[in-house]
Parts: C-alpha cells; structure tokens; sequence
C-alpha cells in the first residue's frame, strides 16, 4: 500500500499524510484542509491558470478523494466535527481529537503501530498496541471495532472493551484506542 503524504502549499516539501505542519525546518507552515495523495503515484501537476507557474504535483480534486486502487487515505481537517466529503456510503471517518486529522476507512481493517489502516499516524503513539484493534464494515454504512488484546485497552464512550468482543460504531461515538482518542463519522 503506498504511503499517503501531503505537499507543503508554501514550500512543496512532501510530508508524511499526518502532520499538521510542514516538517521542513524554517517552514511553519500549517497543512490543515490540505488533501494528501499517494507518495509512489502524485497526481499529475495541474495547469496554472493564465501562464502563472504550477506549484507541482497536486491531488487531482481538492477534496481529498481516494485515488482508484489505493488503500486508505489520511484528510487533513481544518477543524474538529468538520463534515468531510467521502466518495461512497458505508465509510467510516476517524478523526483525531488532539491532531484533527482524518483517517479514512473503506473495509475491513486492523489498527494500531503495525495496523492496515494510519500506520505512519499511529507509529508515534507507543501506547497504541501494534495490533490493537480491528474494525469491520457488517452492512451498508454499520462498523464494529473489536479489541485485539491490546495492551492498554479499546474503548468506545468510555467503556473499555473485552477483547475478541465486536461493538457496534455509531456516528458521534468516541472510539478510544489506549489514550488517543477519536470521533466516528460514519455515512
């Protein structure tokens, strides 16, 4: 699965998906509402409009859309409890409570530091289990998370969940995975 980076409107550095500002030192620039892209695949450069210059390779809609095949796709927002345009019903969207930023999900899916889903988010977090917890679409628009035997322990609303045990994800539920926690949009 490609990695999904995001490229500094400022100074065209390409960051990790991730981030909320540019790693590039000297950069401060914020890269919220920015819509990442696959790091082996960019996007064509688009057109600059009247013979200005082209700021390079840019995802190919400003929503943030996922490329056909590719897997999941990091959406930087701009705030939390921002509505996000998805593609196709039955997704589900995490988005983190201290970054804000977004974590598409589009099928059945395991979480955490060695996860299918966020992997270079959730590698920083080492309370995060490397396999913590898996989520499964059961229907059109209907989600579980399931603990793996994670170390610290899954929780949605405040309920710690057994491991091996599915609970159904309701849109506006806060799905905890050891101290990270995040809302659940669903469609």
């Amino acid at each position: 699965m490609a990695r999904e980076v995001v490229r500094c409107p400022r100074c065209g550095h390409i960051n990790p998906a991730w981030r909320n500002t540019c790693e590039r030192e000297g950069c401060p620039t914020s890269l919220m509402g920015v819509p990442s892209y696959p790091e082996e695949a960019p996007p064509d450069a688009e057109e600059a409009p009247s013979g200005e210059a082209s700021s390079g390779p840019r995802p190919s809609s400003g929503s943030g859309e996922k490329a056909q095949g590719v897997g999941p796709t990091v959406v930087r927002a701009s705030r939390v409890g921002e509505t996000v345009g998805i593609e196709a019903e039955g997704q589900l969207v995490l988005v983190h409570l201290s970054t804000g930023a977004r974590l598409r999900v589009t099928g059945d899916s395991l979480l955490g530091r060695e996860g299918t889903v966020g992997l270079e988010f959730f590698v920083s977090f080492r309370t995060v289990s490397r396999r913590h917890a898996h989520l499964r679409r059961t229907g059109p628009g209907r989600w579980t998370v399931t603990d793996a035997k994670s170390t610290h322990g899954t929780y949605v609303n405040g309920e710690r969940l057994s491991p091996g045990v599915p609970k159904e994800l309701r849109s506006g539920d806060i799905l905890k995975l050891a101290d990270q926690s995040f809302v659940v949009n669903l469609t």
